[in-house]
């Protein structure tokens, strides 16, 4: 079977009509230029994009230049662009080729957004996948990271992973079509190229047909990861706690899971921000199972509380800096709003509730703010007789969790008393007696 041919069979499986169209990523070198050449053949809609990373010199212009003339043979849209990448490398503080990567696949999904392509193609090939896999291998990695590279991602696609580099050359060849060698290539300063150049040919010698079986391998693991994500879905159903403002799990499911924890925590937590390596952390964490223990992702925060594992994002409560006079007002917040109003006569107390409270209009030092919770605040909750207790006391009764006390706010007056904590409990000072005559109506709303 032809490798036009191959290609037809490829988007059919994977169910990529004719009508669809293409952007294709080509450097200019044998693999992408074939590719360009299949899809031409095949009589497909695409565009070319070009990455000029600027770090060859003059060769990667010419790079550059070359693919704008076999745009212009096959007469196709050419989008390109350059960076220098090196000085983008070091303001980002990461490597060459992951800058690279990342600035070339945002690029392109750019483009995917503006142009509306229904996919961008790529040339990696049978051997490309087998180095990946080998790469992931020695730096370390799990399940996923063993399958290679996966033929679909999202609308990126890889129709040539079939294939082997020499069928395509050989393809090249038989059409009499040219195409740039990357001098890079053929160094060994970059990982990849030593896998290629110098850990592959010595497999090839124990097993000729090495690429061909990690393939069968790759679809094999790929069998396992789907079976190990039902198993951790499966302990997620079990564990989850519904009805909650947090993403809540009980602990007892996952600490049933010991063995396999770590890889559990991974998969439920990577959404949350969760890096690999802190993974065994997270099972740490829900092992030890200590309330109010907790472990920071970039975004998020996994907390226990009593008896369970919360995560939720990372956000400052943003407490309001405006202050409440005399006569009433309202602040307002990321997390809610609460409003002050000024009342004449007695209020009906049978209104009060954990959000509306009400206080003497005459036992009220102004001007109120509204703040977080800090370390050594105490209160007086209405009902003790003036008894003070710690408010971290009074959360732990509650059975709040950490998230939950930071996002609990506190109305304080001028003398820096806790008259309420809102949406919990009144204070004993600034309660409403028989004598009141004039009175606040306090109304906290919470935030969506």
């Amino acid at each position: 079977m032809s490798l036009s041919s191959r290609l037809q069979d490829w988007l059919a499986v994977h169910g990529i009509g004719n009508s669809a169209t293409f952007l294709l990523a080509v450097s200019g070198g044998g693999d992408s230029v074939a590719m360009a050449a299949l899809f031409h053949e095949l009589g497909l809609q695409f565009a070319i994009a070009h990455c000029n990373f600027k770090l060859r010199g003059e060769a990667s212009d010419e790079d550059e230049a070359f693919v704008a003339g076999l745009s212009g043979r096959l007469e196709v849209p050419f989008h390109s662009i350059s960076w220098d990448t090196k000085a983008e490398a070091g303001k980002r503080g990461s490597g060459v080729q992951e800058t690279a990567r990342a600035l070339r696949y945002s690029w392109l999904e750019q483009l995917i957004a503006q142009y509306g392509f229904a996919y961008c193609a790529t040339a990696h090939h049978l051997h490309d996948s087998s180095e990946t896999t080998l790469h992931h291998l020695i730096r370390g990695t799990g399940v996923s990271g063993l399958q290679g590279i996966p033929p679909v991602r999202g609308k990126f696609i890889r129709p040539l992973l079939n294939e082997a580099p020499g069928e395509l050359k050989a393809y090249l060849d038989a059409k009499n079509i040219s195409w740039r060698e990357d001098a890079s290539n053929q160094s060994d300063g970059y990982t990849r190229n030593f896998i290629r150049h110098n850990i592959i040919p010595r497999v090839l010698e124990v097993n000729p047909q090495f690429h061909e079986s990690l393939q069968r391998t790759h679809q094999r693991l790929r069998e396992t990861e789907w079976l190990a994500l039902q198993a951790v879905r499966a302990i997620a159903q079990q564990a989850l706690l519904p009805g909650q403002e947090a993403y809540t799990l009980r602990l007892g499911p996952l600490q049933q899971s010991a063995e396999a924890l770590p890889t559990v925590m991974w998969e439920l937590g990577k959404a949350f921000g969760l890096q690999p390596g802190q993974a065994q952390q997270a099972a740490d964490l829900v092992l030890e199972g200590k309330k109010g223990r907790f472990l920071e992702t970039a975004t998020h925060r996994f907390v226990i509380g009593h008896k369970v594992l919360a995560v939720a994002p990372k956000t400052q409560a943003g407490w309001p800096e405006g202050e409440l006079a005399e006569g009433g007002g309202a602040l307002e917040w990321a997390d809610g709003v609460l409003s002050l109003s000024y009342r004449l006569g007695q209020p009906d107390l049978s209104l009060a509730s954990p959000c509306r409270a009400f206080f003497d209009a005459a036992a009220l030092k102004f001007p109120l703010r509204v703040r977080g919770w800090q370390a050594g605040d105490k209160f007086s909750p209405l009902g003790m007789s003036g008894q003070r207790q710690k408010l971290k006391d009074y959360f732990n009764n509650q059975k709040l969790s950490v998230i939950e006390k930071e996002k609990t706010p506190l109305l304080v007056d001028a003398e820096g008393d806790i008259l309420w904590v809102a949406g919990h409990r009144v204070s004993h000072k600034g309660r409403v007696q028989r004598a009141t005559s004039r009175y606040y109506e306090a109304v906290y709303e919470r935030g969506g």
